[in-house]
């Protein structure tokens, strides 16, 4: 009688146990919209793939160039048949080729308008080697190739103090939305 007993008291605690598990941990619920407009299956491989700098608010706007790093790095390493850009190449492209200040007037531009002028982005398409996307933008007309968006909801207990970082949330953004590239 005294096993039996002992041995639900051992079941009892693991289904607790197993049960709280279920609690704690990372918690993750992303909510991803994409929507393909004109680009292909290819078109990337094809042509390849340049990043302007990031304008979305995060609250952290001085980590532009590591937003843009990470998502550079994610693409790589998810599609190693793209020729990516990075930002500090295509800034460094666009200084060198002498259209800096029509570049920063294309960025302001968009912050105010969402729009890209076309005539800009084949300048920086031509200095890049690369057609330009991420919305994505198509550098040949001007228009915008595909585009998604992403709301991730991270949440975790823990019983150490671990901090979640921009990098790791801009990681999982990043890997969510490249995995839905055509």
């Amino acid at each position: 009688m005294c096993k039996s007993g002992g041995l639900r008291v051992i079941g009892a605690a693991w289904l607790g146990a197993v049960l709280l598990a279920g609690c704690l941990g990372t918690q993750i619920y992303p909510t991803l919209q994409q929507r393909t407009i004109s680009l292909k299956p290819g078109d990337l491989e094809a042509h390849g793939i340049g990043f302007l700098t990031p304008s979305a608010a995060t609250g952290q706007e001085e980590e532009k160039q590591a937003v843009a790093l990470m998502f550079a790095e994610v693409l790589q390493q998810k599609r190693p048949a793209v020729r990516v850009v990075p930002l500090a190449e295509t800034l460094g492209a666009v200084n060198k080729n002498g259209f800096a200040d029509s570049y920063i007037r294309m960025h302001r531009n968009y912050l105010d308008s969402g729009l890209l002028k076309h005539e800009m982005l084949q300048e920086v398409s031509k200095a890049t080697g690369v057609r330009l996307f991420f919305q994505i933008w198509d550098s040949r007309d001007g228009s915008v190739a595909w585009e998604a968006t992403q709301e991730l909801h991270y949440s975790y207990d823990t019983t150490s103090e671990e901090p979640l970082t921009l990098p790791k949330v801009v990681g999982r953004a990043a890997e969510d939305l490249v995995s839905k590239l055509p």
